[in-house]
């Protein structure tokens, strides 16, 4: 009898500590994400109203457009998503802002999706992808299409004005996942199940584990690796010309469309100086070689992005423009100012972004719009 209470007692400790562990581990990085993303963990973690498109977007959105109002629609990926930022220091959100200082007939909405691609954003043009379709589902089979989920594309949105801002998503496959297909890293194939498991997509704690663990997986990128990565940025131009292309002949023959280019970290000119200073930008390893690589395969990015924006758009009829971009021929030190990562910019730069933008916007294409030469002083 005292055997079996002693047992009992052990038994209830040992699944009270196990409670405890798995709550911890659950529990822990669930408030630590609420903490630092509040204003878009309950995007992420629950289902919304029907009526609304929240899912992956930064701020509720309705399809049913106001005939009083001028609906611009912002198309790109984590850039003008605002990635690390609050949706208040977005770039569309300050725009929409700017543009209603004198009324209120303006509505952007921010279509920017992290990870975002051309080929994603084609798909959602034309019906609403119920999930998330990462870049490296169409690197690894290009002929995949979602199931018709007989929801509304974001046609159906009807905008006076569509911007597009496609940034190196389309130009470059993932500098981690675009070598999963030979690279059998455990880190890598942990990350790739995390991603394809809607369990643990919902878990805050896959995400601190993936940022471990990508760590480790781009640590162990031979030299070669970036070599191939470089090739398939250089083959991977005509992909985005026809693609891009398909976008702006979709959207041109219902509004009018601009396309856009932000800025990077790296000018073409940076050395070892300026790529030893950007260790916190792109990772503390000291590896000045490989750190040097990094910056050259962004580079390169940018310039093939550049070319295939300006020749499509001018091909296209559509207006360009390289917002902010003479940034980089100041300092590295002070482009460090805008960035929080090589990509992405921070609350100083969406500002810049969307004075540039409303400043083109009224000088170039609001007079199409409104009617005459009207403008917003």
């Amino acid at each position: 009898m005292i055997g079996q209470t002693k047992f009992s007692y052990f038994f209830i400790m040992l699944v009270g500590a196990m409670i405890f562990v798995i709550g911890s581990l659950i529990g822990v990085p669930e408030l630590k994400y609420l903490a630092e993303n509040k204003n878009i963990y309950f995007l992420d973690k629950f289902k919304q109203n029907p009526h609304l498109i929240l899912g992956h977007y930064r701020k509720e959105f309705k399809y049913e457009k106001s005939p009083k109002k001028i609906r611009i629609l912002t198309i790109g990926g984590s850039t003008t998503y605002g990635q690390g930022l609050d949706h208040k220091h977005t770039w569309p959100f300050i725009l929409e802002r700017m543009l209603n200082k004198k009324n209120k007939n303006f509505e952007v909405i921010n279509l920017g999706l992290r990870g975002g691609n051309l080929k994603e954003q084609l798909l959602n043009s034309r019906g609403l992808i119920p999930q998330r379709l990462l870049r490296e589902s169409f690197l690894f089979n290009p002929k995949l299409h979602p199931i018709e989920s007989g929801l509304p594309g974001w046609l159906d949105l009807n905008p006076d004005l569509v911007i597009m801002a496609p940034q190196i998503n389309d130009v470059a496959p993932d500098l981690y996942f675009g070598l999963g297909r030979k690279n059998k890293a455990l880190s890598y194939q942990i990350v790739s199940f995390m991603d394809q498991n809607i369990i643990f997509n919902k878990l805050a704690l896959s995400f601190y584990l993936k940022k471990i663990l990508i760590d480790d997986f781009s640590n162990n990128i031979k030299d070669e690796d970036f070599v191939k990565i470089k090739e398939d940025i250089l083959n991977s131009q005509n992909r985005m010309k026809e693609n891009l292309s398909s976008l702006i002949r979709l959207w041109k023959i219902k509004s009018k469309v601009v396309v856009v280019q932000f800025p990077q970290l790296f000018s073409p000119k940076d050395g070892a100086k300026e790529i030893l200073l950007a260790q916190r930008f792109i990772g503390g390893s000291g590896n000045l070689k490989r750190m040097a690589l990094q910056k050259e395969i962004l580079s390169l990015s940018a310039k093939i992005d550049q070319n295939v924006m300006m020749e499509t758009s001018q091909k296209e009829g559509v207006w360009y423009n390289c917002l902010f971009c003479e940034i980089k021929n100041r300092s590295f030190y002070h482009r460090s100012r805008y960035f929080i990562d090589p990509i992405q910019l921070n609350e100083v730069g969406h500002q810049i972004i969307a004075m540039r933008t409303f400043a083109y916007l009224n000088r170039n294409v609001l007079p199409f719009i409104l009617g005459s030469e009207k403008t917003i002083k």
